[in-house]
Order: C-alpha cells, then structure tokens, then sequence
C-alpha cells in the first residue's frame, strides 16, 4: 500500500514537470509583419481608399436604367446606385488605383462620355467582395471556355 502511494506520488511529479516545459517558438519575421499590418488597418476603421467610376448622377428611374445596363456590359465589375440626397448615383467598379480607374474608362466608348473617375473610402469586405466577383467571373470563363 505505502509502495503504491509513493508510486503514485511520483508519477504525478514527473506528469507536473512535464506540464510546465516551454519551448521557444521562432516566428518568421512576415508573419509579425502581417499581423502590424493588420491591426494598423483594423484602427484605421477599417476603411480602404479606392477609386470608382461614377456613370451616372440624377433620378431613380434613370439610374435604374442606367444601373441595368452597366451590369449587362460590364458583369464583372461591382456597380451600385448610392442615394446622396436628392441625387441617384451610379458607379461602377473598385481599383486600387486611379491609373486603373482611367484606362477602364478610357475602354467604356461613347456611351459614357460623361463618367467620371472619383476617390472614396470604403470597407475592406465590400472591396474583398468586389475581388470575389471577379475572380468567380474569370473561373467561369476559363471553364467554358475549356468546354
């Protein structure tokens, strides 16, 4: 009985030991880089600065029409009517940059002569949303096309 008790006694000791052991674990220097990186973003409200096309400024009926038909000719870029009392706005896409912005526009043809680049903020899940439209707009086409 007093063997087994000791026994046990020790065999806890040891388990405890083991418990207590903490080894060093080395971070790769990126990863403390991202992790910077994103609370630097989550402060900043997390908000994006992007750059959008506005198509078209006026009355809901004709921003609906207008809606209807940019997301006929251009299904892979976001568009959307904003009310911005007492105008309908339509706008159309997300880029990183204004560059980019300007030589989508500069492709649209005549039919917009009157759209305009313009700069505003907004959420990093609308923009990340925007990216998955894209990339499921592209993924289908690669698969029909390979069919």
């Amino acid at each position: 009985m007093k063997l087994t008790s000791i026994l046990f006694i020790v065999t806890m000791l040891f388990s405890l030991n083991s418990f207590g052991q903490v080894e060093a674990v080395e971070v790769d220097n990126r990863v403390n880089q991202l992790l910077s990186r994103y609370q630097k973003q989550k402060k900043k409200n997390n908000k994006v600065d992007v750059y959008r096309i506005q198509l078209f400024s006026g009355d809901r009926a004709k921003a609906q029409a207008v809606l209807s038909k940019a997301e006929n000719s251009f299904p892979e870029k976001k568009s959307d009517i904003v009310y911005d009392q007492p105008n309908f706005k339509v706008k159309l896409g997300m880029f990183l940059s204004s560059n980019q912005a300007r030589a989508f526009l500069d492709t649209m043809g005549k039919e917009y002569r009157k759209a305009y680049v313009l700069k505003e903020s907004v959420s990093f899940n609308k923009l990340i949303a925007q990216k998955e439209i894209k990339e499921e707009s592209e993924n289908s086409e690669s698969f029909d096309s390979e069919y």
